[in-house]
């Protein structure tokens, strides 16, 4: 008789803390302490850094802060379970699903017309993406597969 692992669980406000970072230098010490908490490395170049076993990751970018330019959180990603990415220094990554609550009452594994009802029609569409940009400086994507909510991309909008 096999062990059943128990799925990881998360602080229920840790997805608001997350994209509270967003815009924010890597060098902040909450920011720190939050990545820290969700298990997610602290980046020392423009790439990618997740905790696959949580299903999050967040990309770092250069931006300017406080009129410098520096590294900082440019986007927070949330995972369904076996969505798979490509994370620079791991390869392609399989994650699990982020076991907390999304910002916005968003749903891993929810129907494209259930996301559509709760953030308004999509600013663009394609066939497996839609995309918001509820502020000048955010953005919001999902990713579809089989017509359900697989991935959640919140973060500073592209140029």
């Amino acid at each position: 008789m096999s062990k059943r692992v128990p799925p990881e669980t998360v602080d229920p406000g840790l997805a608001d803390e997350l994209v509270g970072l967003i815009d924010r230098s890597l060098k902040d010490p909450h920011v720190e302490a939050v990545l820290a908490r969700a298990g997610i490395p602290i980046g020392k170049k423009i790439e990618q850094q997740a905790n696959p076993a949580l299903g999050i990751a967040y990309m770092g970018t250069k931006f300017q802060i406080d009129g410098k330019k520096e590294l900082g959180v440019d986007a927070i990603y949330f995972f369904a379970a076996k969505q798979k990415s490509y994370i620079r220094g791991s390869g392609d990554v399989e994650f699990a699903g982020y076991p907390g609550p999304l910002p916005l009452g968003l749903v891993l594994g929810e129907s494209r017309a259930a996301v559509t009802k709760k953030l308004g029609k999509p600013a663009k569409t394609y066939e497996d993406h839609d995309y918001w940009s509820p502020a000048r400086n955010r953005r919001i994507a999902c990713t579809f597969a089989s017509g359900k909510l697989v991935e959640v991309y919140i973060g500073r909008p592209r140029d």
